[in-house]
């Protein structure tokens, strides 16, 4: 619906598919599906604010944590970093 009435663009959306990302990350047996709404927030993230957008660092940081928890560690590992870079370039 997000998409649909506010656009691609629009913060609300991008919000909400992280939040989607979120809550199927708590359900068992749901990290892929959580992998593909968390990287749609991202993706969109990067595209309207850029790398420096304040979201990009904790969404790494889901992305991350997902990872870890599908036993993912070089993924997680190499995410978490991206995450740190985004903070430091936020300051």
């Amino acid at each position: 619906i997000y998409e649909r009435v506010l656009g691609l663009d629009h913060p609300e959306t991008i919000h909400s598919y992280g939040n989607l990302g979120i809550i199927l990350h708590s359900l068992q047996n749901q990290g892929t599906a959580a992998l593909r709404y968390l990287q749609r927030a991202l993706f969109l993230s990067l595209i309207v604010g850029g790398a420096e957008h304040p979201e990009i660092g904790q969404t790494y940081q889901n992305l991350a944590t997902v990872y870890a928890d599908m036993n993912n560690t070089k993924s997680a590992i190499a995410v978490m970093n991206k995450s740190l870079a985004a903070f430091i370039a936020c300051d």
